[in-house]
């Protein structure tokens, strides 16, 4: 069924393809509400023109917080059927984080979780830019806000001037090193993931069960794939056992959960810096893994990546090593940017014991200068090698060895660099930078912390460049 459906361009067009071949069909089911495609559609077009009413247009950004609920689905959409984005905000968030995102993400309407508008009260004053506050409940019945709006208002196509380029989404890190990051994606990133997770097959008579919270990347993405083959999704709005146990009762076929029953959890990552990460260990033991599961991390041949006959899109066949060597290295950028807005906000106002002004110290001065000079020439290095990356998946080109090698030597150098500017920072805080309450101080141990990944042992990887360079042949095997 979704193999005869029209290639999409846009996050919006299989929902209405099918809205327009089955509109009686079930689109989703939620907490004993469902609602067909046709329904699902004239919802997400209603909430476009609600959302127009209320001032949004393109490049603009609505918030969305709540736990799972269709309502999140829909406003993606109808704000992508705009040109606008949604910021899918973690609900977990404390309030100084979720204010910061709220600022941040440049929202300027939110809905809210009837369960969460307390949370958002107590923040209001600090959020200037969020114009409109619109509650959901998980029912939608009687005095539910968002329901009323949807039921005033006047459907609304997809506008002439949006480009599947625009900005659709925006999901945030989880700030362990510094603030939040909000990572923006557009309509044909999306649309490019869902065609290319080849993984996800459905059946005629399946049904989707989305589970994993959508303010993650694998609950929003999961949602979509519903969407794209045309097959009923049964949200849950916990990841309970009742929940689950509810919507396979309901029908559910499909979902990718790892029943608790298969692993177990050892919590070991007790460290001084990226505590946040929870890098703990998952110990799978009774699971059977069939050896056409197994990926040998060395073989990115095409024998040895089956997959790829199956996900012909170019970000497939972008190898393991240039991924998995900036997994962490990466990161230590936005980290010592962190670090840089921290300590230029203290230096402008602190003034020492002794009275002097940490802004007029010669050593402050020097630090933020390099400091911001190398997250540029990091920045720009790091795009540069990704664009090359891209260029080479595209295209089918082979990267020659020489340059491969230098890209994970420029890669595994990030830590170092950032740590040595981040060391200056601290530096020139003095003893106060020692302090916890000090943000800079928890960055330092974070960017430490990166330094010990494998991937980031500068002197192996530039020794392995420089050999070739010298006429000697390559040693690094993972290259």
């Amino acid at each position: 069924m979704a193999d005869q459906a029209p290639q999409p361009r846009f996050l919006d067009d299989r929902l209405a393809h099918w809205a327009k071949t089955n509109p009686d069909g079930e689109a989703i089911a939620y907490l004993g509400r469902s609602f067909t495609w046709a329904q699902f559609d004239d919802r997400v077009r209603r909430l476009a023109g609600a959302l127009a009413e209320r001032g949004i247009g393109r490049g603009d950004v609505v918030a969305f917080l709540d736990k799972n609920h269709p309502a999140c689905v829909e406003t993606t959409l109808a704000a992508a059927s705009l040109g606008a984005a949604t910021a899918i905000i973690n609900f977990r968030l404390a309030g100084s984080e979720m204010d910061y995102v709220l600022n941040d993400s440049g929202a300027k309407l939110m809905i809210v979780g009837a369960e969460l508008k307390d949370d958002v009260d107590k923040i209001r004053d600090q959020i200037p830019g969020v114009k409109n506050i619109i509650e959901v409940t998980p029912e939608g019945g009687d005095g539910d806000e968002y329901e009323a709006m949807l039921a005033a208002a006047t459907p609304r196509g997809r506008g002439a001037d949006v480009s599947p380029d625009d900005v659709c989404v925006i999901m945030y890190s989880s700030g362990t090193t510094g603030n939040p990051k909000g990572i923006r994606l557009s309509q044909a990133n999306l649309v490019a993931h869902t065609l290319n997770a080849g993984t996800f097959e459905f059946d005629a008579d399946d049904k989707n069960m989305v589970s994993m919270p959508l303010f993650h990347v694998g609950g929003s993405s999961y949602a979509q794939f519903g969407i794209h083959a045309g097959i009923p999704s049964i949200m849950t709005r916990e990841v309970d056992g009742a929940s689950l146990a509810g919507a396979l009762l309901g029908g559910a076929t499909r979902t990718f959960l790892v029943p608790a029953s298969d692993y177990m959890i050892v919590e070991n990552w007790d460290v001084s810096g990226l505590e946040g990460t929870g890098s703990h260990d998952i110990v799978i033991e009774t699971a059977f893994v069939p050896e056409h599961r197994i990926h040998r991390t060395n073989d990115h041949s095409d024998a040895g990546c089956p997959g790829r006959a199956t996900n012909p899109g170019w970000l497939y066949r972008v190898p393991f090593t240039q991924v998995f060597q900036r997994a962490v290295s990466s990161a230590c950028i936005g980290a010592l940017e962190g670090a840089i807005t921290s300590f230029r906000q203290r230096s402008a106002s602190h003034v020492g014991k002794h009275g002097n002004k940490m802004a007029e110290d010669p050593n402050a001065q020097i630090a933020v200068t390099e400091a911001m000079m190398a997250a540029d020439q990091l920045r720009l290095v790091l795009f540069r090698n990704y664009a090359r990356i891209v260029h080479c998946a595209k295209t089918g080109e082979k990267m020659p060895v020489e340059e491969r090698l230098i890209q994970r030597a420029q890669a595994s150098a990030v830590p170092k660099i950032t740590g040595e500017r981040v060391n200056e920072l601290m530096r020139a805080c003095a003893a106060s930078g020692t302090y916890k309450t000090n943000p800079i101080e928890r960055i330092f141990r974070d960017i430490h912390q990166g330094r010990g990944h494998i991937a980031n042992n500068t002197d192996a990887y530039a020794r392995a460049h420089g050999g070739v360079m010298l006429g000697l042949p390559n040693m690094d095997a993972f290259v």
